[in-house]
């Protein structure tokens, strides 16, 4: 068995956090490029609550719509 010297874990152990180091400033740039930012948020937010009261104006639209088509259907047929 081969004897490790301290020096040969010390380099050992400085290439690990060599690699440690790039491997975590690769991931830090890419959730640089791909997280979401506060604006973006935001700006989804404001999205998702026009979509969602257009929504609700279709559906109301629609209710209507059937409400008044079944009056005049009842109206035409007990009238």
């Amino acid at each position: 068995m081969a004897t490790v010297t301290l020096d040969q874990r010390v380099a050992t152990i400085e290439a690990d956090i060599a690699k440690i180091e790039a491997d975590v400033a690769n991931i830090r740039t890419t959730m640089a490029t791909t997280m979401a930012t506060k604006t973006d948020i935001a700006e989804l937010k404001t999205l998702i609550a026009e979509k969602e009261t257009a929504q609700v104006r279709w559906l109301l639209g629609i209710m209507v719509t059937a409400v008044v088509t079944m009056g005049v259907a009842v109206f035409k047929t007990f009238m």
